[in-house]
């Protein structure tokens, strides 16, 4: 996936000397993303990284209470702050917690902590809702990745058959299911409902001449994007031009590809970042348990063109493109001034970031 840490990795070696990534894939993120890494649920391992190591930095969470979530979010940072560690928590989301008491340990564990930036406006007003001083809004790193060089994207378009004078919509979809801490998963939404809206709509679209490249943003044996694509593609009447591309690349390369597209299509956060930080327009598909979609999308005065999942069908989706094309200048600008936005509040992440740490 791209992965939740990623995005801070890219920019936090620039600040320190040596970084080891708490994973639920270990190996898989040592080989993708050339970091030491070490299980999540490695205890002896965990608290020897954490006794050696200067700060805590927690990139890239979604801070709840859903099945227990909460707990186990904080307990690294927390054991980090009685070890006499820094903690920052680097741009994260936020949903409200249900129950009071859970509230008090929110505000009780992260009072402690150094610095906290919240990705996006909603959680930075529940954080400062909860009483919390020490926060700030900021942006996702993913603002400020860099477009791979177009050449790296022919390359990869020639692999695939795809073609650049044909008008390009990408697609990032999210698993129906998503593991929870390595032994539980938990279901996010009904896939059914996407198996009978997108390979109509997907057939629609290629008849209206629009080519759909599918981006898989997670293979791994934590996830694997591919087979909600795969479903959706047998569905299809016109299989071979929904292609579907087969590898995980680097984020600089999803976003070079997400580039090359006239709109994007997606359930998920951070390549609609990406598209936004290039200008590009987006249609988002959201659910309750992809809040953070929903609140970035609207945040970017974007939530006309977003749709609720649990009511999608495949007219729904037709007439989204419809309307992008139709308004494309007037939405373009709107993204051009979000774009800007996004890319100085991520930048303002990382000067924080290196204040606290000095």
């Amino acid at each position: 996936m791209l992965k939740q840490f990623y995005n801070k990795l890219y920019f936090l070696k620039n600040y320190f000397q040596e970084i080891t990534v708490f994973s639920w894939d270990p190996e898989y993120t040592m080989r993708f993303h050339h970091v030491k890494s070490i299980s999540h649920f490695s205890p002896i391992e965990v608290i020897r990284e954490i006794k050696t190591s200067d700060t805590f930095v927690v990139g890239g969470e979604l801070i709840d209470d859903s099945g227990g979530g909460l707990t186990f979010r904080l307990s690294k940072p927390f054991i980090s702050k009685i070890l006499g560690k820094k903690v920052i928590i680097s741009a994260v989301s936020a949903k409200p917690i249900k129950f009071e008491v859970r509230k008090f340990l929110l505000r009780k564990i992260l009072s402690k902590f150094e610095l906290i930036t919240l990705r996006d406006k909603f959680s930075y007003l529940y954080f400062k809702k909860l009483g919390l001083k020490n926060i700030h809004l900021v942006s996702d790193p993913a603002a400020l990745i860099k477009s791979a060089p177009t050449s790296d994207i022919e390359r990869i378009f020639k692999k695939y058959e795809i073609k650049k004078n044909k008008r390009i919509i990408s697609v990032c979809l999210h698993p129906q299911f998503q593991q929870k801490r390595g032994w539980s998963v938990r279901k996010i939404y009904n896939e059914e409902i996407l198996l009978e809206a997108l390979p109509e709509a997907f057939d629609n679209l290629i008849d209206k001449g629009f080519q759909l490249i599918f981006i898989p943003t997670q293979i791994s044996r934590v996830g694997d994007d591919r087979i909600l694509a795969y479903k959706i593609r047998k569905k299809m009447k016109y299989k071979d031009s929904f292609k579907i591309i087969e590898e995980l690349y680097s984020p600089e390369e999803i976003k070079g590809i997400i580039k090359q597209s006239e709109l994007l299509l997606s359930m998920k956060f951070h390549p609609l970042v990406f598209a936004i930080s290039e200008g590009i327009p987006t249609i988002a598909i959201t659910c309750e348990n992809l809040s953070r979609v929903k609140n970035f999308h609207k945040e970017m005065n974007l939530d006309r063109f977003t749709l609720n999942l649990d009511e999608l069908t495949s007219k729904m989706i037709i007439k989204k493109v419809e309307d992008l094309v139709l308004f494309k200048s007037k939405i373009k600008s709107i993204i051009q001034l979000n774009a800007e936005k996004l890319k100085k509040r991520a930048q303002k992440n990382f000067k924080l970031i290196e204040k606290y740490i000095a």
